[in-house]
């Protein structure tokens, strides 16, 4: 299937529903076997489309979603953007952060989420270049993706991590691959 048949933009505040059913699903089905159920309620509460919309309301963060060409919700990804000194927030995110990357079952393996991810990637580069500095671009990865991110330029950081609310393996991007 050929990605430029989707269109990549920022989500809606209206299609957070949406969006949050489609991460909740794809959880569901790819990543929740082993996890506790303390682990899996946080994960379904942090992704609630009243806590996306409060964390893309303030600027905490920026969620993008890929409709195929009838206007379904293929997939998401979102990213946590690094705070700058003239960002005037009242939180500090020391980097870029990806989030909440999710494809549609029915369209894993197709290039969404490699698109999904290569956005966040260039959003990150650009607003580094305008302030002059190198950007690290983390993920906390779950077991399911981590051979996505090593394949999309990502590299480990630390060993898998096991918290009462999540299960992950940190990773990084340098950007500016010096």
């Amino acid at each position: 299937m050929n990605t430029e048949k989707f269109v990549i933009r920022e989500l809606r505040y209206e299609e957070y529903e949406d969006a949050s059913r489609l991460m909740w699903l794809t959880y569901y089905k790819f990543e929740s076997k082993g996890k506790t159920m303390e682990q899996i309620e946080s994960f379904r509460d942090s992704i609630e489309a009243v806590s996306l919309s409060m964390n893309s309301f303030d600027g905490r963060m920026m969620l993008l979603g890929a409709f195929d060409k009838s206007g379904n919700l293929a997939g998401t990804c979102g990213i946590k953007l690094k705070t700058y000194p003239d960002d005037m927030k009242d939180f500090v995110n020391e980097n870029d952060h990806i989030t909440l990357l999710f494809t549609d079952g029915e369209y894993h393996k197709k290039g969404i989420g490699r698109r999904l991810l290569q956005e966040m990637i260039s959003t990150a580069e650009k607003r580094a270049l305008l302030h002059s500095e190198t950007v690290f671009i983390t993920v906390n990865s779950s077991d399911f993706a981590v051979g996505f991110y090593e394949k999309n330029g990502f590299t480990k950081t630390g060993e898998r991590t096991v918290t009462k609310d999540s299960v992950y393996t940190p990773m990084r991007y340098n950007a500016n691959k010096e």
